[in-house]
C-alpha cells in the first residue's frame, strides 16, 4: 500500500497485527504495534490483545505477563480475552501452577470470570504441546473452579490422543461422553477418526466413519480433509488415497491441501507415477495447483533419487507459471548431492543465487552428509566451503562425516586439516570424532598412534569409554605388545571402566591371530581370573592356537576345562585335538578321545573320522587305518577318496611296498582326493616308499601317472630316472612346474626394491601384476613388509595376477603362493580365485580350472560371472581340441548350486557360452538337460534370442526358429504376432536405442523367407523394420518396407511415421520430410509434438531459419504448444545459418523456461560462439546451460574454451582463470593439452599458482613438449 502511495489506516495496521498474533509471531506483533504508536494510531485493547494472543499461540509466558503489566500501567483495563491469553501461554508452555495462578487472580477480578471458554483455552495450550495427560486431568480441575466441561473440553482431549496416535484412549474419552450426559459432535466423531488414521489403522478409522455416518452426525469436508491428512502424515498412502476417493464420491470437492496430502503420502514412499497421477488429477478437477503441492512431487523425485525426473518438473512448474521456492531448490540440491553429484548441486545452487532466492536456508549438514554417502568427499568439502561463505555453521555429524570419508580415502593429513578447522569453526569434537582417528590408527596396524589419539582425546576434554579403551588394547594386542596391553587396562581400571566379555575375547583373539599362543592363553586364565565366562568360540581360538603351535598338551588341558566351567564341547572342539593327535600320528589318544565325544554323545561325524585315519597313516598303523575305516562306513559316511589316500599313506610309512601300490592302483581306479594337497602328500610318502625299497619301475610308473594329471609329487620338484615300466607310457613334453618351496627361493634371492613410497609401491606392484613379473612382485611385498606395512589381500592377488599373465600360467605356483597367503593369515577373495582358475586356464588345464571353480564356491565365495566365463571357457577350449568330454565338467559346475535360482544362472550361462562359442549342438544338448522334468530350469529369453543370433548368422533358418520359438518358453500363452515382435526388437535394437546394423539386414532376409512360407504376412513385425532402417539412415530400404506393409494391407504406426521424417531430415531432404507427414495425416493419425518436431529438425538441420519459423506458426495454427525439443531445433537452425543474434534470443527463452542443454548439445552451441569470436558468451552459455559432470560432453566443452582462449590473439586471462576454477568447481582435472593451453594463457608461474591455490596436482608441463 505504501509503495503504491496509499496511507494504510488503524484497520489495515490491526489486520496486519492480528495475522501475525495468529501465526504466534510475538516479535512481528510487537513491531506491528510500534508502528501503530509511531503513526500515532492508537493500538488500544485489541492491538494489546494482539500482542497477548501471539504469547498464547507461542508459549510465551515472560512477554505475556510483561505486556499484561503495560495494559494496566497504560491505563487500558484487560477484558476476559486479555486473561484468556494469558492463561493460554501458561498452558501453551506446559506451566499448570501459573495456569492456576492466573485463573485464581483472574477469579479475583471484578467483572471477569473464567467461563468454559477460558478452560477450553487451556485445554487447547496443553494439546497445541503434545501435553495430553495435563489436558486430561485439567477436566478434573474444572469443577474445582466451578465450571462444568461442555462438548469441546471433551474435544479438544480426543483431539490430543489423535494427535498422540493413541486411538484406544481417544474412544475411551468420546464413551465418557454419554456418562457426562453430552452429545458427540461432527468434530467428536472426526478426532476419533482422525487418531485410527494417524496409528494408520485405516480399517479402524473407516469402521468409526460409519458408525458416525449411521448416528446420523452431518459429515463435512472437514472430516474427510481431518481424515486424508492424518492418513498422510502416518505414512499411509493408500489410506489417504482412500479417504479422497470417498470425499469424491460424496461430492465433496477436495482442496488443494487435500491433494496436496496424498500427492506427499506417495512421495515420501518414492512412489513417482503416484505422485505425478494425483498431481495430474488435481488439475484436472479444476484445483489450482501451488507451489506446494508441486515441491511434494519435486520430494517423489528425491526419495526416488530421479535427478532427470525432477529437472522435467522443474521445467513443468515454469511453464505453468509457478516460481520455485527455497524449498524447490533445496529438494533438487539434495537429489544431486545423493547422486553424488556436487557439480550439479552446486549449478543448482548458483541457478537459485540468480533467480534471487536465500542460499543461507539450504539443508547444507544434508547435502554435505549426502555427498560424503555417495562416496564423494571432494564435492562435500565444496559444499562445506559454501556453507562457510553463505555464515552457516555445520553440525558435529557432518565434520564426522568429512572426517571419516577422508579416512576411509586414506588421506590422514587431510583428515587432521579438517579435525583443526572443525575446532576453529566452533565445533567441538565428540568422543564420535577421536573415535574415527583410533579406529583409523589400529585399522593402520598404529598402536602407538592410537594410543596418542586416545590420549589426545582426554586431554581436550572429552571422556574416554569401555569402546575407546577396547580399541587402544585391541591394537596393542595384535601387535603382541603384552606390556602396553597390560600398561592400558590398568589404565582402563583406573579410570573407572572394567573390561568386559566382549573384550576379553577380542584380545584373546588378536593375540591368537598375531600368533602369540602365550598371550592368548594369558589373557584367558586372566578373563576365568576375573569370574568372566568365555564361551566355547572364545576357547576353540585358544586351541586353534596352542595347535598351531604344536602344544597338544595345553590343546587338551583347555578342551578338558570347559565341562568343568559348564561349558559343551561341541564337535569342531574335539575335531580340533583329532586333528592334532593326527600330527602327531597318536593313536592311542586320538581313540581315547573318540571315546569322550561319544560318551558326551557327541557324535563323530566325517572330519572326526578322517582325522582319526590321518592319525594312523602318519603312524604307520595298517591294522588301525583298515578299522577305522569300517567304523566310518558303518556310521554311514562313503569312503572318499581321501579316506583312499589315508590308507595308501599308512602302508607307506610302514614300508609295505606292495600294499601301498595296490592301494594306490585302487585309489586311482575309484576316487582321487579333491585336495591336491592330500594327493601330493600321498605321493611323497608312497614315492618315498619305493625309493627306499628301490623300486624303480614303481617311480618312473607312478610319476607319469601324476604328470598325466599335471600334479607335481617330491617338493623338490625332481623326477627319478626316466625307464619306461612294462605297460607303462612316458608322457612326452611334460611341462616342468614351479613348487612352493622354489617360490621361497626365488624370494631369497632377490634384492629388496629401492621404493620408500608406499604409493610408487602399489603402482610398482600392479605393474608386476600386469607384465607377469612375479618374482618383482613378490619383491615388492618384502619391502612394503620391510616399511612396517601390512600387505592386504589385493597385494598378495598381483603375485597371483603375475603368474596369470606369464605365458605358460604357472598353476602350480599359483596354488603354492595361495598356500602361502593362507598361512600368513590373509583370506583370499574372489579375485584371488579367478586368478588361480586364470593360471588353470592359460596352462590349458580344464578340469584344474573346474576343480578351483568348485573350491570357491565351498569356501562361501560368491561366484561372479568372470568365474563362470573362466571355467566355461575352459571346458569348451579342452573339449574343441579334444582332450576331454565337456558333459562331466560342465555338470560339475551346474552342480555347485544350492539355491533354485543360482542353478538356473549356472544351466543358462552353459548355454550362452555354448551358444557364443558356436557350438549350437552343445547348446541344444544343455538346453534339453535344463528343461528335462526334474531340473525344470528354463535359460533366459536373451540366452535363447543370442542362439537364435549365431544360427541366423550361420544362415541356419531351422534352428532360428527352433531358438526363436523356444524364447518364449516362460510364455505359452503368447500370441505368435507378440513374440515376432519382440524377439526382432530385442535383437534389432540395442539399450540405447541405436540399430544393431550387423544383424538389421540378416533379420530383414530371414523374415521375408519367413513372409514366403507359412507365417502370415501380417503377422511379422513390419512396422519395426520401418524403425530400424529409418534409425539406420537407410531411407529406401526404409520405403521399401512401407510398401511391403502396404501390400499386406497395413499402414506404419506414428513411431515409425516419425523415424521415417527424422531419417529424412538428417538426410536433409526437406521435401521427403514433408511428405512423410502428410502421408500420416492423409492415413488418419494426427500429429503431435514430436512429430511436429521432426519436420522442425529438417530446417534445423538445412539452416532455414524463415522455412522453420513458417514451420512454428503452423505449429501454433494446429494447437500444438512448444516443448524443450522444439525450442532446441530452433536454436539449432540459427546456429547452423551462423546467426548467433537470433540463437541467444532462443537462448535466452530457454533459460527462463529453466531448460538446460545435454553435453552434445552444450558443445555444438558453444563450438558456434567460439567459432565466431564471442568467447565470454560461450563461458556464460556453459555455465548456465551445463546440466551437470561429463565426461563425454562437459569436459570437452571446457578444454574447448581453454584452447579458444589460449589460441586467440590476446588471450584473456582471466576467462582462462575462470574457466579453470569452474572446471575444477564440477571436478574435472585438466590433462596434459588443457593445461599446456592454460599456460600459454596466464604463464607459467601463474599457471602453477593457480593450480594450488585449487589443489590441482599435476606435473610440470613442458610448453616444447
Amino acid at each position: 500500500m505504501e509503495k503504491r502511495g496509499q496511507k494504510p489506516d488503524a484497520t489495515a495496521y490491526g489486520a496486519l497485527c492480528r495475522s501475525y498474533a495468529n501465526a504466534g509471531n510475538v516479535k512481528g506483533t510487537i513491531e506491528c504495534f510500534q508502528r501503530m504508536e509511531a503513526k500515532r494510531l492508537s493500538p488500544g485493547l485489541e492491538g494489546c490483545n494482539n500482542v497477548l494472543r501471539a504469547c498464547d499461540t507461542a508459549g510465551d509466558v515472560a512477554v505475556a505477563e510483561e505486556w499484561f503489566e503495560k495494559m494496566k500501567g497504560s491505563g487500558i483495563k484487560p477484558d476476559a480475552m486479555s486473561w484468556s491469553s494469558v492463561v493460554g501461554s501458561f498452558a501453551v508452555a506446559g506451566d499448570a501452577a501459573g495456569v492456576i495462578k492466573w485463573l485464581e487472580a483472574m477469579e479475583a477480578e471484578p467483572g471477569v470470570q473464567p467461563t468454559v471458554a477460558v478452560h477450553n483455552n487451556v485445554l487447547r495450550g496443553f494439546v497445541s504441546k503434545g501435553d495430553v495427560k495435563s489436558a486430561a486431568s485439567w477436566i478434573g480441575r474444572m469443577k474445582t473452579f466451578g465450571v462444568s466441561p461442555n462438548i469441546h473440553s471433551y474435544d479438544a482431549v480426543i483431539r490430543g490422543y489423535a494427535d498422540a496416535r493413541d486411538p484406544t484412549t481417544a474412544v475411551s474419552w468420546f464413551d465418557s461422553l454419554s456418562e457426562a450426559e453430552l452429545t458427540p459432535s461432527e468434530t467428536s466423531h472426526a478426532e476419533v477418526v482422525r487418531a485410527f488414521t494417524r496409528a494408520g489403522d485405516t480399517q479402524g478409522g473407516t469402521e468409526w466413519f460409519n458408525r458416525m455416518h449411521a448416528t446420523g452426525v452431518p459429515v463435512t469436508s472437514s472430516t474427510y480433509a481431518a481424515a486424508i491428512q492424518s492418513s498422510a502424515k502416518a505414512g499411509d498412502a493408500v489410506g489417504a488415497a482412500m479417504w479422497i476417493e470417498r470425499m469424491l464420491s460424496a461430492e465433496f470437492k477436495p482442496d488443494v491441501r487435500c491433494f496436496t496430502s496424498v500427492i506427499g503420502a506417495w512421495a515420501r514412499k518414492g512412489d513417482t507415477k503416484r505422485a505425478v497421477e494425483w498431481f495430474e488429477r488435481m488439475v484436472a478437477s479444476g484445483v489450482v495447483s501451488d507451489i506446494v503441492a508441486i515441491n511434494e512431487v519435486l520430494r517423489a523425485f528425491n526419495y526416488r533419487r530421479d535427478p532427470k525426473g525432477l529437472r522435467d518438473w522443474f521445467g513443468y512448474m515454469i511453464a505453468d507459471g509457478i516460481s520455485p521456492d527455497e524449498d524447490s531448490y533445496a529438494l533438487a540440491i539434495r537429489t544431486a548431492a545423493e547422486d553424488g553429484d556436487a557439480a550439479t548441486a552446486a549449478a543448482w545452487a548458483e541457478r537459485m543465487a540468480y533467480q534471487g532466492r536465500d542460499t543461507t536456508a539450504l539443508p547444507y549438514d544434508k547435502v554435505v552428509q549426502s555427498l560424503v554417502k555417495a562416496q564423494n568427499p571432494d564435492g562435500a568439502i565444496q559444499w562445506v566451503d559454501r556453507a562457510s561463505e553463505a555464515g552457516r555453521l555445520l553440525t558435529l555429524p557432518t565434520y564426522n562425516a568429512v572426517i571419516k570419508a577422508l579416512l576411509e580415502g586414506k588421506k590422514a593429513k587431510r583428515a587432521r586439516g579438517w579435525l583443526k578447522r572443525m575446532v576453529s569453526a566452533g565445533v567441538p569434537p565428540e568422543r564420535t570424532t577421536y573415535n574415527m582417528f583410533i579406529r583409523n590408527s589400529v585399522r593402520n596396524g598404529s598402536p602407538d598412534a592410537a594410543a596418542l589419539w586416545h590420549e589426545r582425546m582426554t586431554e581436550a576434554g572429552v571422556e574416554a569409554s569401555k569402546e575407546t579403551y577396547g580399541m587402544v588394547l585391541n591394537a596393542f594386542a595384535r601387535e603382541g605388545d603384552k606390556k602396553n596391553v597390560l600398561s592400558w587396562l590398568e589404565k582402563m581400571t583406573d579410570n573407572g571402566s572394567k573390561p568386559d566379555k566382549q573384550l576379553y575375547t577380542s584380545i584373546i583373539n588378536a593375540f591368537a591371530q598375531k600368533g602369540e599362543q602365550e598371550g592368548a592363553q594369558e589373557w584367558l586364565e586372566k578373563m576365568v581370573a576375573a569370574r568372566i565366562r568365555p564361551d566355547v568360540a572364545t576357547v576353540r581360538t585358544v586351541m586353534k592356537g596352542c595347535l598351531k603351535k604344536g602344544d597338544v598338551a595345553s590343546a587338551k588341558r583347555w578342551l578338558e576345562w570347559m565341562p568343568v566351567e559348564g561349558l559343551t564341547p561341541e564337535e569342531g572342539a574335539y575335531n580340533m585335538l583329532l586333528a592334532g593327535y593326527g600330527r602327531q600320528g597318536d593313536v592311542k589318544a586320538a581313540e581315547a578321545l573318540v571315546a569322550k565325544m561319544s560318551a558326551a554323545r557327541v557324535a563323530p561325524g566325517r572330519e572326526a573320522y578322517a582325522s582319526m585315519l590321518d592319525c594312523c597313516a602318519t603312524a604307520g598303523n595298517t591294522k588301525a587305518a583298515e578299522k577305522w575305516l569300517q567304523a566310518m562306513t558303518s556310521a554311514g559316511f562313503q569312503a572318499d577318496g581321501a579316506a583312499s589316500a589315508a590308507l595308501v599313506r599308512s602302508n607307506a610309512v610302514a614300508g609295505n611296498v606292495g600294499a601301498t601300490d595296490e592301494l594306490l592302483d585302487r585309489m586311482f581306479g575309484q576316487a582321487l582326493p579333491k585336495d591336491r594337497r592330500v594327493l601330493k602328500q600321498t605321493m611323497k610318502m608312497a614315492m618315498d616308499c619305493f625309493k627306499k625299497a628301490g623300486e624303480e619301475a614303481a617311480l618312473v610308473h607312478w610319476s607319469e601317472r601324476m604328470d598325466d594329471l599335471n600334479v607335481t609329487w617330491s617338493a623338490e620338484d625332481k623326477r627319478p630316472p626316466q625307464r619306461k615300466r612294462a605297460g607303462g607310457r612316458r608322457r612326452a613334453d611334460s611341462r616342468r612346474k614351479t613348487s612352493k618351496t622354489e617360490l621361497a627361493k626365488v624370494k631369497r634371492d632377490l634384492q629388496p626394491p629401492a621404493l620408500d613410497d608406499l604409493n610408487t609401491l602399489s603402482k610398482y606392484l600392479e605393474h608386476c601384476g600386469e607384465t607377469g613379473d612375479s618374482e618383482g612382485a613378490m619383491k615388492g611385498l618384502d619391502r612394503m613388509k620391510a616399511q612396517g606395512q601390512e600387505p592386504s589381500v589385493n597385494d598378495y592377488n598381483t603375485v597371483l595376477a603375475a603368474f596369470a599373465a606369464s605365458a605358460a600360467g604357472k598353476p602350480n605356483s599359483a596354488v603354492a603362493w595361495l598356500d602361502n597367503m593362507r598361512a600368513q593369515g590373509v583370506e583370499p577373495n574372489s579375485y584371488s580365485y579367478r586368478m588361480i582358475m586364470a593360471c588353470f586356464e592359460r596352462d590349458g588345464d580344464a578340469e584344474g580350472t573346474v576343480e578351483w571353480f568348485e573350491r570357491m564356491v565351498e569356501a562361501g565365495v560368491d561366484a561372479k560371472e568372470i568365474h563362470f566365463d573362466l571355467a566355461v571357457s575352459a571346458v569348451l577350449t579342452a573339449a574343441a581340441t579334444g582332450q576331454l568330454d565337456s558333459a562331466e565338467l560342465f555338470s560339475r559346475i551346474v552342480a555347485t548350486a544350492s539355491t533354485p535360482q543360482q542353478k538356473s544362472q549356472r544351466y543358462d550361462f552353459v548355454i550362452r557360452k555354448c551358444a557364443q562359442a558356436g557350438e549350437l549342438e552343445l547348446a541344444e544338448e544343455w538346453f534339453r538337460r535344463a528343461v528335462a522334468p526334474g531340473v525344470g530350469v528354463f535359460p533366459s529369453k536373451s540366452t535363447c534370442e543370442l542362439a537364435a543370433e549365431v544360427a541366423m548368422e550361420r544362415g541356419d533358418d531351422v534352428k532360428t526358429l527352433w531358438w526363436f520359438q523356444n524364447s518364449f518358453g516362460h510364455r505359452f500363452n503368447a500370441r505368435n504376432k507378440e513374440r515376432l515382435a519382440s524377439f526382432t526388437k530385442g535383437m534389432m535394437f540395442r539399450s540405447t536405442g541405436s540399430v544393431n546394423m550387423r544383424l538389421l539386414d540378416n533379420i530383414a532376409a530371414w523374415l521375408t523367407k519367413l513372409s514366403i512360407s507359412s507365417q502370415s504376412r501380417r503377422e511379422l513385425p513390419n512396422d519395426q523394420m520401418v524403425i530400424a532402417y529409418s534409425r539406420a539412415g537407410r531411407l529406401e530400404e526404409a520405403a521399401a518396407w512401407v510398401e511391403k506393409m502396404a501390400g499386406f494391407g497395413q499402414s506404419p504406426s506414428k513411431e515409425a511415421y516419425t523415424e521415417l521424417i527424422l531419417a529424412s531430415a538428417q538426410a536433409k531432404d526437406l521435401p521427403s520430410a514433408h511428405r512423410w507427414f502428410e502421408r500420416m495425416t492423409l492415413s488418419g493419425i494426427p500429429p503431435d509434438v514430436d512429430t511436429y518436431n521432426a519436420v522442425l529438425r529438417s530446417y534445423a538441420v538445412s539452416a532455414d531459419t524463415k522455412g522453420a519459423e513458417e514451420w512454428l506458426k503452423t505449429m501454433k495454427a494446429a494447437g500444438i504448444d512448444l516443448d524443450r525439443t522444439s525450442r532446441y531445433m530452433m536454436l539449432m537452425a540459427h546456429i547452423s545459418a551462423a546467426d548467433m543474434e537470433g540463437a541467444n534470443v532462443w537462448l535466452e527463452t530457454m533459460e527462463k523456461n529453466g531448460e538446460w542443454l545435454d553435453p552434445k548439445a552444450l558443445a555444438e552451441v558453444v563450438n558456434a560462439f567460439v567459432e565466431t569470436g564471442e568467447l565470454r558468451e560461450a563461458f556464460r552459455t556453459a555455465k548456465v546451460m551445463s546440466t551437470g559432470p561429463s565426461r563425454r560432453g562437459g569436459y570437452t566443452v571446457w578444454t574447448m574454451l581453454l584452447r579458444a582462449i589460449a589460441s586467440s590473439p590476446r588471450p584473456d586471462a582471466i576467462l582462462a582463470e575462470d574457466v579453470l576454477r569452474e572446471m575444477h568447481l564440477r571436478g574435472f582435472v585438466p590433462g596434459r593439452r588443457p593445461l599446456l593451453d592454460l599456460q600459454n594463457a596466464l604463464g607459467q608461474e601463474r599457471c602453477e599458482e593457480l593450480c594450488l591455490e585449487l589443489g590441482i596436482q599435476v606435473e610440470r608441463v613442458d610448453a616444447d613438449a
